[in-house]
């Protein structure tokens, strides 16, 4: 520790709080609890580069640790820079250390220049320690973790080869540059420089404001000025003076806030600052001037904050395409006459699940990367039905597979437009289609719906479909009354209030079953008190949960949810020890947690954290 660190102390955290809020010097030798290394001098600029990649940060874990850190390492490679790899703890973290060979060290502007960059491409990147600030630390080799475990030296394994390269004088500002535009920095710089632009142009820099028309106090303003800002002045102020600013207040309009209000517990950071373990009073010259500067840094954020109504007409004009295929799925979803009798509900409402994720996700173009457990639990499905939906959609041209899944991503499908869709034969079985009217392919004269019209157009259906009542098989619960049941109780619902009378006749044209089974629907319906004898109409939500309780199918979705969420761990697990062998020898863990993986006769035994959780789904 003593020949790396750039300052006389480090940073330790005594009671294993991840604080690191207490110091020690260096002098005093290696701390028995976890420590921190500064990463620049006293003069805060950087000894050290350290790009800290963390399993927390991605759903892949360490999977996405190893990826990033070969894309580091291969960038740092080809510039010519020389540098250490540490795990840093039980959890799979790497970091990656870079000396700095300048003698004055490297601008903290430029180090977090690198950093913003790197994180675009690398997902488990923690910006932190490449701060502006210059502030950050990290844990060297040999650092104890707080969970167990010590920071451990994966390259070079011998640590007199590390202080060589702590010792090196081929890191350059030449070579770090190059780093950076191999991170893609330079067309980074251009896009914020864009930005900027756009923001200044969205401040009336004469009065210190956000252009627009001027909103009275927010309550949430009100209520963080008179509730005590506890042992961080700062950041209480920092959550009040933005939203101010998004309200178009002006820098003169702060300031007489301030003077009309002298005692407000939120104005706290303006009035004292902290001395030792208790605070003083400001002079009234430091007062207006970090009044001035707080309320710059806080109109700048601000103005990073596009209107509310600009961003949302934005998606809209964006999404236009997807509203018009949305609503022209719905559209023809509903017509019975392009879906087959048995399959027809599984094809429908899998379509109409994968309409539901692309419109969350605000994809234009209608592609999304879904798999069928999440479409199975979003549709009442099993995931097997769903396979087989997906199978015929896409054979049916009314979905196209985009992407194969790959790794523990999932398959990426494209919606069709229902104008594009072609026939099949009539005497094909179980396909989605049967002889239904040509589409004309004629635009859409009105507007199509809105994104949020749309989705709560799909909930609601989805949510009807996904009731524990109409479950088909469940190898956990008993049965339900099935989803052919659910067309039908469906069609009430959504026609019920335009039906003069409703009859096995009437009902079986919204549905394209046959009159003698819709009839059969229908006194079933009845017979679970679903819909009402008499008229025909459906009854209320309650009657859907009464019926689910009678039979048997309460808690199908959770089990099924906890099956799927072990199904999708151990497909994680077993991706991420292909990984870690995959990974170069330089990063492979030399030892294995023992409560990780078991050893069964000397040898390892990688499937064991794989076979816990296929028992977990049994």
């Amino acid at each position: 520790m003593r020949w790396i660190a750039p300052r006389r102390i480090v940073r330790i955290d005594p009671d294993r709080s991840h604080s690191y809020g207490e110091t020690s010097r260096v002098a005093a030798g290696e701390p028995e609890c976890p420590y921190a290394l500064h990463l620049t001098d006293a003069d805060h600029r950087f000894q050290f580069v350290v790009f800290d990649l963390d399993t927390s940060r991605h759903e892949d874990g360490a999977a996405a640790v190893w990826r990033d850190a070969d894309t580091v390492i291969g960038l740092l490679d080809e510039a010519g820079l020389g540098h250490m790899v540490v795990r840093s703890g039980p959890a799979g973290g790497i970091h990656v250390w870079v000396p700095v060979s300048a003698e004055e060290g490297m601008d903290p502007v430029e180090v977090a220049r690198l950093g913003r960059a790197a994180a675009r491409r690398l997902v488990t990147l923690d910006v932190g320690p490449l701060s502006e600030r210059g502030t950050g630390a990290v844990r060297p080799p040999g650092a104890p973790h707080r969970a167990g475990g010590r920071a451990e030296l994966l390259h070079p394994a011998d640590p007199s080869d590390a202080l060589t390269i702590c010792d090196t004088a081929t890191n350059t500002a030449a070579r770090f540059e190059a780093l950076a535009t191999a991170f893609g920095a330079e067309e980074m710089d251009a896009e914020e420089e864009a930005e900027a632009v756009e923001r200044e142009g969205r401040i009336d820099t004469a009065a210190m404001r956000l252009r627009g028309r001027r909103r009275p106090m927010p309550a949430k303003v009100r209520e963080r000025l008179d509730t005590d800002p506890g042992t961080d002045p700062s950041a209480h102020l920092a959550r009040i003076l933005p939203s101010l600013a998004l309200a178009r207040w002006s820098l003169e309009d702060v300031r007489a806030l301030v003077a009309a209000e002298p005692g407000a517990p939120g104005l706290e950071h303006l009035r004292s600052r902290r001395f030792g373990t208790g605070r003083v009073p400001r002079r009234e010259d430091d007062r207006r001037a970090r009044l001035v500067r707080k309320w710059g840094h806080a109109l700048d954020f601000a103005a990073q904050l596009a209107p509310v109504a600009a961003r949302v007409e934005s998606v809209e004009d964006d999404m236009v395409g997807l509203r018009e295929t949305g609503a022209a799925v719905l559209e023809a979803v509903a017509d019975p006459g392009r879906w087959t009798e048995e399959a027809g509900p599984a094809d429908q409402l899998t379509l109409l699940a994968v309409l539901y994720v692309a419109l969350k996700a605000c994809a234009p173009d209608g592609e999304v990367d879904v798999d069928v457990r999440r479409l199975a639990l979003a549709s009442g499905f099993g995931k097997s039905t769903v396979a087989r939906a997906l199978h015929r959609l896409r054979r049916d041209g009314r979905l196209i597979q985009a992407g194969d899944a790959e790794g523990t991503r999932a398959a990426r499908w494209r919606l069709v437009h229902p104008a594009q869709w072609v026939d099949v034969l009539p005497d094909e079985t179980g396909g989605t289609q049967v002889d239904h009217a040509p589409a004309t392919g004629t635009p859409q004269q009105t507007p199509p719906p809105t994104r949020a019209e749309l989705l709560e157009r799909l909930q609601a259906r989805l949510d009807l479909s996904a009731h524990e009542v109409w479950t088909g098989h469940s190898p956990t619960h008993a049965p339900g009354l099935g989803h052919h049941l659910e067309q039908t109780y469906a069609a009430l619902v959504e026609h019920g209030t335009h039906l003069y009378t409703v009859d096995p006749t009437t009902v079986s044209a919204l549905t394209g079953y046959s009159t003698a089974r819709t009839a059969r629907h229908l006194r079933i319906l009845a017979h679970h008190g679903l819909i009402d004898p008499h008229s025909g109409m459906p009854t209320d939500t309650a009657a859907l949960d009464a019926a689910a309780v009678r039979l048997g199918t309460v808690g199908v979705r959770a089990a099924r949810e906890r099956r799927y969420e072990a199904e999708r761990a151990a497909h994680a697990a077993w991706h991420e020890e292909m990984a870690r062998l995959r990974a170069p020898v330089a990063l492979r863990p030399r030892t294995r947690p023992a409560d990780r993986y078991a050893r069964q006769d000397g040898r390892p035994a990688h499937g064991a954290q794989i076979a816990r959780h296929l028992a977990t789904a049994a």
